[in-house]
């Protein structure tokens, strides 16, 4: 069953889920630690760290806040290029459109 963009079914009887975004204590820890004491209002912060991704893959500014973040979760480096870690966000995230053509 493939419930989002994000879940992969590789077929076994019990649902296995595989995030980049997960902390000790899964996906909603991960990404409540790194950012707690933010405010992005009723943003989806998984949805803000994509995007900020792809912009900085781009070369594009992505505010102050959300670029500490992304070096903090080691998506991207001090100097903006994108990371291992980043990459494999922007796979998982776009790659269906590569493989599609679309």
């Amino acid at each position: 069953m493939k419930r989002d963009p994000h879940t992969l079914d590789l077929g076994f009887p019990d649902e296995l889920i595989i995030d980049n975004f997960a902390g000790g204590g899964g996906t909603s820890t991960g990404l409540e630690a790194a950012f707690k004491g933010t405010d992005f209002g009723g943003a989806d912060h998984r949805k803000l760290l994509e995007v900020g991704v792809l912009k900085k893959a781009m070369g594009y500014y992505c505010g102050h806040t959300l670029t500490t973040i992304m070096q903090e979760m080691g998506l991207i480096g001090v100097s903006g290029q994108v990371l291992n870690r980043g990459r494999m966000v922007l796979r998982e995230t776009y790659g269906h459109l590569v493989r599609d053509g679309g």
